[in-house]
């Protein structure tokens, strides 16, 4: 299979992300910076586009505004089924529609061939062949941007793997069984991105729904009890059994023999075996017979949970039986297997298996999930990051449904040491992004005072610098005044300093700061809420801390540190440095901290100018950050979302 990539070379950056991404997934692409070679002419090089499976575009400003471009995918228009094997990806926004961007283009095109026929009566040979190109674009792009609305679009946030998807949907089919599995699944366990993971067990289950042969069951198998797609693969082990060409597949024969055998021999056959596939298709065979009883033996079952050496692959099968029970009872034998296994379970199988028995876990008793799951999400990230890769799959999809209520931290600071240092992890998942952009917690987390104290206790301690950056954020989601005095010494603690976090935002991707900067933002939130309660004291306090390490900022000041003071600044109504940020850090998240700052000022004429001054100097901006290639292609594209909605946030409309 081969792709020709088509792209303007003013989106070099982003276009080598992707081919790089694309690369590492062996598929062969065929771009001009590594496939023309000095001699050759690039206009044969464009033609050889009609010879490729497909052509990837990435769709900007620049490639509309490019010949070259344009005559490419004039080339590729050329290949039978075209639509079908055009893999469009949108760089810009605005280009969502169609008619305002067809006639601005057109304009373009206009001015273009009015230049070249102007060279062409000045020098005939040179402009000829150009302008001929350009008169093709002209016509071509008629019809390419109201096709390009027609189609769906592949994000770019994640453009990577759902180019990669949507090959693969396009050609599994020449694939065999087993590679179109593998394909989607080495894709599925290695990303991050939770809309890609739904979408990859999407096609997986495509894939299981149009085998038709018996004699692919063996495949099947291997998966009949895997997270997600157990439940496809089950109807299809039904609908080939009663079929007619049952005779035609071994595992349906076995399948057979074992259907005759009494429960209690079939349940003996689970546990003395040492052949997966007959566990599981014992496994399966017996599941089918309680699940058509409309209940399993507990008695055989529950005992299995506590056997030691029990094989993985067949607890996944223990896990599926025990669904078949609606008893609540089983929440506390499954509670206990799965604290236990938290510190055992290592690698994909071992994390898959854990992830069923989660789930089943928050069915059967939801409030038993949400401490488990609090515990586990400090452990695996803090502890067992690199066996059990929590923010992949299958772990990410357990997180769904995941919102502990104040009960879930009483129970937590109550318990363990893990289980307390596991409440302020969760508490500053839930509370560290408010401050991260100078906004505003306006229903903070009301716990009792003991809980409280308990974390006032915790931060006297010697706790690392992970767990104390997770403690600033904590103090925030909670409204934690207690601990104003520890967060002021964190600002200037050499450790908090020295040492990164890496805050995975949901819209500004991933951001490296100092661990510093949150306690920074921390006592600026707090000096807003102490200035509301009419605490004076406390609010001048903080408000002079914060202007004296604004005045005392060396030259050499980590950047991320004087944003966080600029924040932190925001919060007591003088978003001044945060403006002269806007200008120097072209991050899109300093521009929305600046926005929210606008909202603290108590001075209406003081808002106004600042609102204006944000609208006069950002809002015009927006060419200058599409032709940013220092930016990432994330970067620009939230910049550009958040410029596109200025005038509503700021109030103009």
């Amino acid at each position: 299979m081969k792709i020709f990539f088509s792209y303007s070379s003013r989106d070099r950056d982003t276009a080598d992300e992707i081919y790089y991404g694309l690369r590492k997934h062996n598929l062969s692409v065929t771009r001009d910076a590594f496939d023309v070679k000095f001699t050759e002419s690039w206009i044969e090089f464009m033609k050889t586009i009609r010879d490729h499976d497909f052509a990837i575009a990435l769709i900007s400003e620049n490639y509309l505004q490019s010949t070259a471009c344009l005559y490419e995918m004039l080339q590729f228009q050329q290949v039978a089924d075209f639509e079908k094997r055009i893999i469009p990806i949108m760089l810009d926004r605005h280009l969502e529609a169609p008619q305002d961007a067809l006639i601005h283009h057109l304009n373009l095109w206009d001015r273009k061939i009015a230049e070249l026929e102007h060279r062409k009566k000045l020098t005939p040979s040179a402009a000829t062949t150009e302008l001929d190109m350009a008169m093709d674009a002209k016509n071509y792009i008629s019809h390419l941007v109201p096709f390009l609305k027609g189609i769906k679009m592949i994000d770019l946030n994640v453009a990577v793997e759902k180019t990669y998807i949507e090959i693969l949907k396009k050609t599994h089919h020449q694939l065999e069984l087993k590679r179109q599995f593998d394909v989607y699944e080495t894709t599925l366990y290695d990303t991050l991105l939770t809309d890609v993971i739904d979408g990859l067990n999407e096609e997986r289950r495509n894939v299981i729904k149009a085998v038709d042969d018996p004699k692919d069951l063996a495949l099947l198998a291997d998966r009949r009890f895997k997270f997600r797609i157990r439940e496809s693969v089950r109807e299809k082990f039904g609908e080939f059994a009663g079929s007619r060409h049952a005779s035609d597949s071994e595992i349906l024969k076995e399948m057979t023999a074992l259907e005759a055998r009494p429960e209690d021999k079939l349940f003996e056959t689970f546990l003395d075996t040492r052949e997966p596939l007959t566990a599981t298709l014992s496994g399966h065979v017996l599941g089918e017979k309680w699940r058509k009883a409309g209940d399993m033996d507990e008695s055989k079952v529950l005992p299995l949970l506590e056997l030691t050496d029990f094989p993985y692959y067949k607890l996944a099968v223990v896990a599926e039986w025990m669904e078949l029970s609606k008893d609540a009872s089983l929440a506390d034998p499954i509670e206990k297997w799965l604290r236990r296994h938290l510190y055992l379970v290592k690698g994909r199988e071992q994390t898959e298996v854990w992830a069923l028995f989660c789930d089943l876990l928050k069915r059967l008793d939801n409030k038993r999930y949400q401490q488990l799951f609090a515990l586990a999400h400090y452990v695996f990230l803090k502890k067992r990051d690199h066996d059990t890769a929590p923010y992949k799959y299958p772990l990410l999809p357990t997180i769904s449904g995941f919102k502990p209520d104040a009960d879930t931290y009483v129970n937590l600071l109550d318990g363990t040491e893990d289980e307390k240092l596991a409440a302020i992890w969760v508490l500053s998942f839930f509370g560290g992004i408010y401050i991260f952009l100078c906004n505003r917690n306006f229903s903070p987390l009301v716990l009792p005072q003991k809980s409280k104290d308990i974390l006032v206790g915790l931060s006297q301690t010697s706790m690392d610098y992970k767990d104390k950056w997770r403690l600033c954020c904590a103090a925030a989601s909670i409204h934690l005044l207690e601990l104003i005095p520890w967060l002021k010494i964190q600002t200037q603690a050499q450790d908090m300093r020295n040492n990164k976090v890496s805050i995975n935002h949901p819209t500004y991707d991933l951001i490296e700061e100092p661990e510093a900067a949150m306690a920074i933002r921390a006592c600026g939130y707090f000096a807003l809420l102490a200035r509301e309660n009419g605490d004076t004291a406390q609010y001048e306090d903080l408000k002079t801390f914060l202007d004296d390490l604004n005045a005392n900022r060396r030259l050499d000041e980590d950047p991320y540190i004087v944003v966080a003071i600029a924040t932190a600044l925001g919060y007591l109504g003088n978003p001044s440095l945060l403006l002269r940020l806007i200008q120097k850090h072209r991050e899109p998240w300093v521009l929305e901290a600046a926005i929210n700052a606008t909202f603290n000022l108590t001075d209406r004429k003081g808002k106004e100018d600042c609102r204006t001054w944000i609208r006069n100097n950002v809002g015009e901006n927006r060419r200058a950050i599409e032709n940013n290639t220092s930016m990432t292609p994330l970067a620009r594209k939230t910049y550009i979302h958040i410029l596109e909605e200025l005038d509503s946030r700021l109030g103009f409309i």
